[in-house]
């Protein structure tokens, strides 16, 4: 459901820059706020810029996505930073999952792994 929204309309439809994009979706107990650019049949698609901040009921799985995306999924260069851990993956995006060279951060052990997907 949608909660909120601010920014660019083009012919009746949200499209080009999104200030701000709160939806709620009970089923998966998850709202999602976004803020960058949506294409012209309103999916979330932009570069570098874009970001995607997801909140579950009790907070489990809770993160925010900083990067690229096409057609509602994560693409391109990206950083997801996990809210319970502090942990933090940069690296690449490919419709919506992890692909190619990244770099993961552990929160508590300040330690930096190099991991490498072929």
């Amino acid at each position: 459901m949608l909660l909120g929204y601010e920014g660019n309309y083009k012919e009746d439809k949200r499209c080009g820059d999104c200030t701000s994009l709160t939806i709620n979706d009970d089923q998966a107990g998850q709202t999602l706020t976004y803020k960058g650019t949506l294409n012209e049949v309103e999916e979330l698609h932009g570069h570098s810029e874009c970001q995607l901040k997801v909140t579950t009921t009790g907070g489990q799985g809770d993160f925010t996505y900083t990067g690229g995306f096409k057609e509602n999924q994560f693409d391109g260069k990206g950083e997801l930073e996990y809210a319970d851990t502090g942990n933090i993956f940069k690296g690449e995006f490919y419709r919506g999952t992890k692909n190619g060279d990244a770099t993961y951060e552990l929160a508590e052990r300040k330690n930096m792994s190099q991991l490498r997907r072929d």
